[in-house]
């Protein structure tokens, strides 16, 4: 019991210090694990509960793994038709991902609708409003500000990978989780798959991706009554894989199906700004509040580029963040997170450990001793909570030094920062298809990448001609490299040519590039130059066949690698 590891032992002190039996006897040894609970949540979450001065991020709750989320370019294909006073919306491209809780505008228009129902591959859909404007069909774009704040994939480890369990009596199981990072609902289906594996029984899984919950199940036409899942004993119980998928370190006994209590990795706090993973010298995405959010970037006006705001939009019992960005980038952008997670709850079992250092247990131990006091009216609930308090103010002021002591100035006197010579910060992250950090130079170099396919060719004529980029004021081409990768076809037409320029010269960049040839290492075409037009300029594709009209194009993909700096 001198350890203090594990919940059972800090039970069996709390009840001592509150002057309590530890045989079991106590009318205050449920109350103790809730205590233990609620003091556990509470310095988790900062501590703040027992010290106004204490609000901590504790360097040891920090999740060993970031949440990775992907921010997703606009979409822009097609056109969409609207109806004055008409919440209805259809697009005559069916998007192939679901647009719900993205933001649409119709272009030229100021008001911004919220897209409220839609289904991947369909083109209908609901905005949360009446349309206002004139009925018409409009060129739109579609875009997402709002973010579930969640973590996107569940990561299998060393400290995860086992689950334990049993077929009626017999013998311990274990079934193997392989390494690796799943979604929620690829991992439950994995670890079915893995018990089925170890046992003799079939099992199966299910996971509500509203509720966030997850369910096992044994096939009840197989042998056997129930099974078990072990997670208070058993070989691996410091490896179980149950807290992952939102089930408590217990015995789950008896039964042919459990369902998880929580929902996994649930958020207690956010801790730092989010870390931009792009070719950028911005390395972070800060927040700010709602207000200041709209009174800086009016929906309306939302642009293109990297975000570099954040607000939180609100928050769910169970630890599910919603937050808002400024921006929307051109193109999919991942995002990391650093996050503290809920503890799910201490059980009074061996397999049970807080997250709490050992150093600090004792605070743990004092907290949850002064709540069953108080509940006795023993007058040393007082001496307790103080003894808490100092406690944590303490790991406070350790916690601190412990990151001054590893900064670059510990020991050093420095009256003015602003006399220090200022350093280059290098890029969060690395460039694409680089193990080297991004540039810090003043411009920038960005790989920018198009991806045109077949459908926007389709017209009723031999030609068609199609924007490709947008290219910013601020931006310089270097080089442009046009590459297939499906060849294009279409019945009758025996030839299918591509060009690459601007509007009024059509084939400044690329002249007549053969995109019905085969696909092949060799099969491209590209421009190496300098072209900077200082302000801002479209860059378009032309595609022009032979033998019959380009309504005929059965299938197509052409891409477009342009190198452009960022010029200051």
């Amino acid at each position: 019991m001198a350890q203090f590891r594990t919940t059972a032992d800090i039970l069996d002190e709390i009840l001592t210090k509150a002057g309590e039996p530890t045989n079991g006897t106590s009318n205050y040894e449920a109350d103790a694990l809730r205590y233990a609970n609620k003091v556990h949540h509470a310095i988790i979450a900062g501590g703040s509960v027992f010290s106004q001065v204490v609000d901590e991020a504790w360097v040891w709750a920090r999740a060993k793994h970031p949440i990775v989320i992907e921010l997703q370019p606009a979409y822009t294909s097609g056109s969409c038709l609207l109806t004055v006073n008409d919440t209805s919306i259809t697009f005559t491209v069916p998007p192939s991902v679901s647009l719900q809780g993205w933001h649409i505008q119709a272009n030229g228009k100021s008001t911004v609708y919220k897209i409220v129902q839609h289904t991947a591959g369909e083109a209908a859909a609901a905005i949360d409003s009446s349309f206002v404007d004139s009925s018409g069909a409009y060129s739109f774009r579609a875009f997402k500000l709002d973010y579930e704040i969640t973590p996107t994939y569940q990561i299998v480890d060393s400290f995860s990978d086992r689950i334990d369990f049993q077929e009626s009596t017999a013998a311990t199981v274990s079934a193997t989780l392989t390494h690796g990072a799943y979604s929620p609902a690829a991992l439950a289906a994995h670890a079915a798959a893995r018990l089925t594996a170890a046992g003799g029984n079939t099992y199966g899984a299910a996971y509500d991706s509203v509720l966030k919950k997850t369910s096992l199940s044994r096939n009840t036409t197989t042998a056997g009554t129930y099974f078990s899942m072990l997670g208070a004993q058993g070989p691996n119980v410091r490896r179980s894989a149950l807290p992952l998928l939102g089930f408590d370190r217990l015995n789950y006994t008896a039964d042919t199906t459990y369902s998880s209590t929580y929902a996994p990795n649930s958020v207690s706090r956010l801790i730092e700004p989010f870390k931009l993973f792009s070719n950028t010298q911005q390395p972070f995405i800060y927040s700010t509040d709602s207000i200041r959010m709209q009174e800086d970037f009016p929906i309306a006006l939302t642009r293109e580029r990297t975000p570099e705001r954040f607000c939180r939009l609100t928050e769910d019992a169970d630890g599910t963040v919603w937050v808002r960005f400024n921006s929307y980038p051109q193109f999919k952008t991942k995002v990391s997170i650093d996050w503290i997670p809920t503890p799910i709850d201490l059980q009074d079992n061996a397999a049970s450990v807080p997250e709490l250092p050992r150093p600090d247990v004792d605070r743990l131990i004092d907290g949850a001793a002064a709540y069953v006091c108080f509940d006795k009216e023993d007058s040393k609930w007082e001496a307790l909570f103080q003894l808490c308090k100092s406690g944590l103010e303490a790991m406070q002021k350790k916690n601190r030094s412990l990151l001054a002591r590893t900064g670059e100035y510990f020991g050093q006197i420095i009256p003015r920062m602003d006399y220090m010579n200022p350093r280059a910060r290098l890029d969060y992250g690395y460039t694409s298809g680089s193990s080297s950090a991004g540039s810090t130079s003043s411009q920038v170099e960005v790989l920018t990448a198009v991806t045109l396919d077949y459908t926007s060719f389709q017209s009723g004529s031999t030609a068609s001609v199609v924007l490709a980029r947008t290219l910013p004021a601020s931006r310089s081409i270097f080089s442009i490299i046009a590459k297939h990768s499906t060849n294009f076809t279409g019945a009758s037409i025996s030839a299918i040519a591509a060009d690459v320029g601007l509007l009024a010269d059509p084939t400044y960049f690329i002249n007549g590039f053969d995109v019905a040839q085969a696909v092949g290492p060799t099969a491209q075409a590209s421009y190496v130059g300098l072209y900077y037009p200082a302000v801002e300029t479209g860059i378009y594709v032309r595609l022009t066949a032979t033998g019959a009209n380009l309504s005929a194009l059965a299938q197509g993909s052409l891409v477009l690698y342009m190198q452009e700096s960022i010029v200051p």
